[in-house]
């Protein structure tokens, strides 16, 4: 997505400056400043004037590529009454206790949210009522996705327990803030993780059916603090997926998402390492705690997921019989 993301109180400031040079100018500086940029994109400069306010304004926001601008102009310009935005997102920040508004800028049909649910944090997505999102894993490049239609304003929820920061993100393209079905700020502050972190393992083992059952691996053993090797070539390289904290050897934490060289995970009940070469995933190793497998099995017998409990019973067999096959 092509986003411009800013804090609530600085959006709210940059909206009523633009506000005050509409009633001292009128609504027509914004059509103005547009012409002015796209004959700027074309090499021609016209007279700036007054225009040149607006991009000081603009630009003091950091708002200062061209492309940017117009296409942020585009959005605003049909919006006859700014003070209702104001308002509109005054009253959001009450409701759901949001701290960042996004303004959405293509035009995409389909959105790609990437979320993730970590021991130590997560990032969710919420929808108004009826927006059923797809939700899948992306093995090949490290992504827990969420496709959701472009007409639907949403929120993503992001938590780091360790460093305790929170930002809560309001997903807009035109300042409607209309999605009166979101949950409230009460509903999203109460999470209970473990449902969330099992709803992720659910997902990732779903995804292990797209997989042929002779290309994976699924271990109940504890997967913390053992070192594994990772390698990126051009046409060769794996990705993880794990609810604990990636390490290098000398303890520092690893972020890239091409990581050549050796790795300690931490705080983790599930582990699972891709190998994708030429484009195709040819290995999966799906690692679990015992003593967390255990739990996660009793929830699904207690759901009576017969469908979930059938692949993991496929793949602790095929595994086992692999295993026996080698001695």
């Amino acid at each position: 997505m092509e986003l411009i993301i800013k804090n609530t109180l600085e959006w709210m400031n940059l909206i009523t400056r633009i506000r005050e040079l509409k009633k001292v100018y009128g609504s027509d500086i914004i059509h103005q400043t547009i012409f002015l940029l796209e004959n700027m994109q074309k090499n021609n400069l016209i007279l700036v004037g007054h225009k040149a306010l607006l991009l000081d304004v603009l630009v003091e926001h950091k708002i200062d590529d061209i492309s940017l601008i117009i296409q942020f102009l585009n959005k605003i310009k049909n919006i006859y009454d700014l003070d209702i935005v104001l308002k509109k997102m005054e009253e959001a920040i009450d409701q759901y206790g949001i701290n960042q508004v996004a303004l959405i800028l293509d035009q995409a049909y389909i959105r790609v949210i990437d979320t993730y649910y970590f021991n130590h944090g997560f990032r969710k997505a919420y929808f108004k009522e009826g927006v059923i999102p797809k939700i899948e894993i992306d093995l090949k490049k490290n992504m827990n996705m969420i496709n959701v239609f472009t007409d639907s304003e949403f929120i993503v929820d992001e938590q780091n327990f360790v460093l305790r920061k929170a930002q809560r993100i309001y997903y807009t393209s035109d300042f409607r803030f209309g999605s009166m079905t979101l949950p409230s700020k009460k509903e999203m502050d109460y999470i209970y993780f473990d449902d969330e972190k099992r709803i992720w393992l659910n997902t990732l083992i779903k995804e292990m059916v797209k997989i042929p059952i002779d290309h994976v691996v699924l271990e109940l053993e504890d997967p913390n603090n053992q070192k594994y090797s990772l390698s990126y070539q051009f046409d060769y390289y794996q990705t993880i997926q794990t609810d604990g904290e990636i390490k290098d050897t000398l303890g520092g934490e690893v972020t890239n998402f091409y990581h050549n060289g050796d790795i300690v995970v931490t705080s983790a009940d599930v582990l699972m390492i891709c190998e994708v070469e030429k484009g195709e995933v040819v290995q999966v190793k799906l690692n679990i705690h015992p003593t967390y497998f255990k739990r996660y099995m009793q929830q699904l017998s207690d759901s009576q997921d017969k469908y979930l409990l059938n692949i993991i019973y496929q793949l602790l067999d095929h595994t086992k019989r692999n295993a026996l096959g080698r001695k």
